[in-house]
């Protein structure tokens, strides 16, 4: 099914070229940079990642117009949908988010990176029991996701939001030592994976996973090690929008330790 879901994401990502030559919009050519790195967040050491301006620019606008008109033409490409929520969680617009996803769900019922997807926008509202349901969907649908990064990063938050401190930890420890958690913009078509790939990791999730990790840390007492990440992390996202997300984060942890 994952197969299927990359040859999906092709297939929009063909549409998606022909609507950029028509319209003369060169800066479409990769999904993420227009439509969610420019909708700025801020993550928090629960896993969420709201939004800092519920105002999408004149590129996110654009993109998701040439978004919803594939959608006219293909009605039933579920890469469509998700794209858009992604979009939508991006701006904190949770509703239209799950909206989105609950429509690709009707037409497919198992698909896993609209379960993930959805587990997202739940968790960003702390609705532990429906990410959790999510989840367990997109599991018995389709048991090869297990592996993928992204879903072993919501499952984690999510354990993070239960406030299973262990087992968030153990888990987080562990993904972080991932390839694509190496280098900031590594989610722009890096390590195999297209930029319209609707399970990749964008940088908001990559940061949210070192935020995360300090925070579980942080909890256990480890404060050191948790300095290190977000220090880490600070060198890795130097210079693009999730900076603030980490500066925020040592902030936080050197309030928690009264280091101010």
């Amino acid at each position: 099914m994952l197969e299927s879901n990359t040859h999906s994401s092709l297939f929009v990502f063909y549409i998606y070229l022909s609507f950029c030559t028509q319209l003369g919009v060169s800066y479409m050519a990769h999904l993420e940079a227009p439509l969610i790195a420019s909708a700025g967040s801020s993550s928090t050491e629960s896993g969420v990642a709201p939004s800092s301006s519920n105002k999408p620019t004149a590129a996110v606008e654009s993109g998701m117009g040439v978004l919803q008109e594939a959608l006219v033409l293909t009605p039933g490409m579920s890469a469509i949908y998700i794209e858009m929520a992604r979009v939508h969680l991006a701006l904190n617009k949770h509703d239209e988010a799950q909206r989105l996803l609950r429509q690709c769900l009707q037409l497919a019922p198992n698909n896993a990176a609209a379960l993930v997807a959805l587990a997202k926008v739940e968790m960003s509202r702390r609705n532990i029991i429906q990410a959790n349901r999510a989840l367990e969907q997109a599991l018995s649908g389709d048991f090869s996701v297990r592996s993928v990064p992204l879903f072993r990063l919501v499952q984690a938050s999510v354990r993070a939001q239960e406030d299973k401190v262990d087992e968030a930890t153990a888990e987080l420890e562990s993904i972080v030592q991932l390839p694509e958690f190496k280098q900031a913009g590594a989610t722009e078509g890096g390590h195999g994976r297209m930029a319209t790939d609707s399970l990749r990791l964008a940088d908001d999730d990559i940061v949210s996973a070192f935020v995360v990790l300090a925070g579980m840390l942080s909890k256990h007492g480890r404060q050191k090690e948790a300095r290190k990440v977000l220090a880490n992390a600070k060198v890795m996202f130097a210079g693009t929008n999730q900076e603030v997300q980490v500066l925020i984060a040592s902030s936080q942890l050197a309030v928690e330790r009264n280091d101010f």
